[in-house]
Parts: C-alpha cells; structure tokens; sequence
C-alpha cells in the first residue's frame, strides 16, 4: 500500500497479514488550509491518515522523535497518541502544548497485531509563528 508523497515503510514486514501506510498532514498558520506534513505546529491540530488492507478493526498511534542532531541516528518513543481507535483510516491529532520543537514519526499499528504497523515520514515540530 503506498500514499502519495509519503513512505509506506513497514516496520516489521509480513506479507501473510495486512499493511498499513500513513499520511500526516498539518495546519497552515492560521488558515485552516492543510498541506502535506513538513512541519506542525505545538498546540495545533494535524491530520493522520492512514491506509490498511485487510481486517484490520482497531488501530494504535505512537509518537516518536528523532535524536537531538535531526533526522539520522535512533528514534525513540514519546507517547501514544491515540490507543485502539476505531481503524477509520484518519484521525485529527491535537498535538500537545508540551510538545519539544524537533523531528517526529508516527507510528501506526494494528492493535490486534503490533507487527502489523508502518511509520509516517519524518516532520517537524515547531512552535507557532507569531
């Protein structure tokens, strides 16, 4: 499963069980306007999509952040997002006011399976223009 301008990489491949491929897409200043997902801003709302094949009920959202020095080098888990939502292929993610400005994934996995689950590209996190 591809979605147009983003990756469908799969974590933890498998081609006996279904995949999922993720969009994100985030809010332009004020605009209400969305674009594809370079950036989001801390407090605003994002848009996560995602497509699956196969049974897939119910679907987990992680965020992870990439290490201090951009986008090489380990990722590392922040927090769910959203656990065991209703697989309806979108969900508006409020991105928390605690947010630490850098360069993020998310993560979204079949919560029947968790080796069923792909990644968004990396974005970043900023705070809002003034």
């Amino acid at each position: 499963v591809e979605v147009q301008h983003h990756s469908s990489n799969t974590l933890s491949p498998s081609s006996a069980k279904s995949a999922v491929a993720v969009s994100v897409a985030g809010s332009g200043s004020g605009s209400g306007s969305h674009r594809p997902m370079a950036e989001v801003f801390v407090g605003a709302l994002a848009d996560v999509s995602w497509q699956t094949s196969g049974n897939v009920a119910h679907v987990t959202l992680k965020l992870y952040r990439h290490s201090a020095y951009g986008t090489g080098g380990p990722i590392t888990y922040v927090r769910c997002i959203a656990r065991s939502v209703a697989n309806t292929g979108s969900f508006v993610w409020a991105v928390p006011s605690d947010a630490r400005p850098g360069f993020y994934r998310i993560v979204v996995e079949d919560s029947g399976d968790r080796n069923r689950c792909s990644q968004s590209n990396t974005f970043h996190c900023r705070e809002p223009p003034t």
